[in-house]
């Protein structure tokens, strides 16, 4: 299993999965996390969330989230269900928070063999999936429903699954990165990411120089002006384009 609590991290290569991410925290005690967790059968787990608010509290809830996380995947492996993991979260949330924080979560299992992602969202930012068209390339925005883990209602997500094919790349982030306002108070915005998307280089579609790419464009955006949120990004590509 590897939890990531890094800022900026080394490519994480799981069979023909390579993932890069970034986590940097607007104060010393952030609300954020990311995960990449191996399941067997060349299945891979990659979570994100994002507490509320900021400080101690929202960092011990992230804390008690990720430790979860673990135990879920240890304890269930090969045969990990995303629903399992979502109740298990929602009841860590509640439990160490007392149900005053809540934290919003996606979650999916990239299964190369099976060609497939499947996933949930507990009221999180929609990730993208990247695809070589013809002439362009091709956004589509992986789209769930469902509340917030810990609050009052009962998340109650549903599982949904889009087909893969080599070289597809899948986009994560919290909602840090596209409210991220430069000097003025313009946010980065989430068509400038959209634009930037579909306006990568071809030939360069690999993780880290996507991840790169972003992650340059956010600092430059924000400029001189401190980050009033964590920034998480993370980026996943599955083999290359055929």
């Amino acid at each position: 299993v590897e939890i990531i609590g890094s800022r900026i991290g080394e490519p994480h290569v799981h069979g023909d999965l390579t993932v890069v991410g970034s986590w940097l925290p607007a104060t010393r005690c952030a609300g954020d996390f990311w995960g990449v967790y191996p399941l067997g059968d060349h299945r891979v787990l990659i979570a994100i969330g994002d507490v509320t608010g900021h400080g101690v509290a929202s960092a011990t809830v992230t804390a008690g989230a990720a430790a979860a996380c673990d135990v879920v995947v240890r304890r269930h492996g090969t045969a990990l269900e995303l629903t399992q993991l979502v109740t298990a979260l929602d009841a860590a949330v509640r439990r160490v928070s007392g149900g005053q924080l809540s934290m919003t979560c996606f979650a999916a299992i990239l299964d190369p063999e099976a060609r497939e992602i499947r996933f949930v969202s507990c009221g999180h930012t929609s990730p993208y999936l990247c695809r070589l068209g013809d002439d362009a390339i091709e956004l589509q925005a992986l789209v769930g429903r469902g509340n917030p883990l810990g609050g009052g209602s009962p998340p109650a997500p549903k599982v949904q699954q889009k087909p893969l094919r080599a070289g597809d790349l899948l986009v994560w982030y919290t909602d840090g990165v596209i409210e991220a306002q430069d000097p003025a108070g313009e946010p980065f915005g989430d068509r400038r990411l959209q634009r930037m998307l579909r306006k990568l280089d071809r030939s360069k579609l690999t993780a880290a120089a996507v991840h790169t790419v972003i992650h340059a464009a956010v600092a430059a955006h924000r400029s001189t002006r401190p980050r009033a949120d964590d920034e998480t990004l993370v980026i996943a590509q599955w083999g290359t384009p055929a």
